[in-house]
């Protein structure tokens, strides 16, 4: 991200120049050193970049992001970029989250040249380059357009076979079971790494609520696991609980009915999986019911 966009846009938003002389100053005042084998190299200093750990580096890369989408925006009200239409009153361009984008168009290669022009200027204003290693187009068609393929040499994939964003993975025509081989691992994977600790019961069922627990909370929220899945997952925290490791052989001095109660009621405060599902989803429902957002408009 070059530096000297980042200060023209914060002079543009209306910053006074002390304000943005103080935040440049945080900025490009950072130093590096490169670890060799083990060994850090002599500091030096940096030309371009947000650093990592710096409070404001996020609010910064959402400011410079922010005028890429408006640009989208405004290309779509002069009518240059339609976009995909969704409801009789929405038309969806584009979708950000940080650095992730997706955009949304049809398969017209009128429309993916004004797409490709604006993330050009982008690029050349801030330095930053699209990593064409990670995207991909996602279309009802086996094939795309020569021309639009020639704009965006990246990789093509039917919409059927679903798309990875934000750590979820979407898909168009529903999960099953093997769709969520994924979490069964990364469950299994924590444990692994804790069965060479010598922990005591109650430190597992620290890591149990705190780590374990976590995990499915994010997926949760926005669909419905498999009941299967989710009695996996308490078969492998349940052997974990009690031998140490994933193993069944040990004998369980309770039933996970009676653990998975909150304190006051005589339980270990473990959580019922399937019952705090519906409650995050629920919770989500209530969301888009009671504010304004595209998603509930649409």
């Amino acid at each position: 991200m070059d530096w000297g966009f980042l200060r023209i846009l914060l002079l543009h938003i209306g910053m006074d120049y002390k304000t943005v002389e103080w935040v440049m100053a945080c900025v490009t005042s950072v130093s590096f050193a490169v670890l060799v084998n083990g060994s850090p190299s002599f500091f030096f200093h940096g030309s371009r970049g947000l650093r990592q750990g710096f409070p404001l580096s996020p609010l910064l890369f959402l400011l410079i992001i922010e005028g890429l989408s408006r640009t989208i925006s405004l290309d779509k009200d002069c009518g240059d970029i339609r976009g995909v239409r969704v409801s009789n009153n929405h038309s969806l361009t584009h979708l950000l989250f940080v650095d992730g984008v997706l955009l949304f168009g049809m398969n017209c290669a009128l429309e993916w040249r004004r797409y490709h022009q604006i993330f050009k200027d982008f690029c050349d204003a801030t330095g930053m380059e699209i990593n064409l290693n990670k995207s991909c187009f996602l279309s009802l068609e086996d094939e795309m357009d020569l021309e639009i393929h020639t704009l965006f040499p990246i990789e093509h994939k039917r919409i059927d076979e679903g798309i990875k964003y934000l750590g979820f993975q979407l898909k168009p025509n529903g999960y099953n079971k093997s769709d969520w081989s994924w979490l069964i691992e990364r469950v299994e994977k924590k444990i692994g790494m804790w069965c060479f600790r010598w922990l005591t019961l109650g430190g597992r069922l620290t890591l149990i609520k705190t780590i374990l627990e976590s995990i499915p909370v994010y997926w949760m929220t926005l669909y419905k696991i498999p009941k299967s899945v989710l009695n996996f997952l308490r078969g492998l925290a349940t052997s974990y609980l009690w031998s140490g490791n994933n193993s069944h052989d040990k004998i369980h001095l309770t039933r996970w009915s009676v653990i998975a109660r909150p304190r006051s009621m005589g339980g270990w405060g473990l959580k019922d999986l399937e019952t705090f599902g519906r409650a995050l989803r629920m919770k989500t429902m209530w969301r888009f019911l009671t504010t304004d957002t595209i998603w509930s408009q649409i």
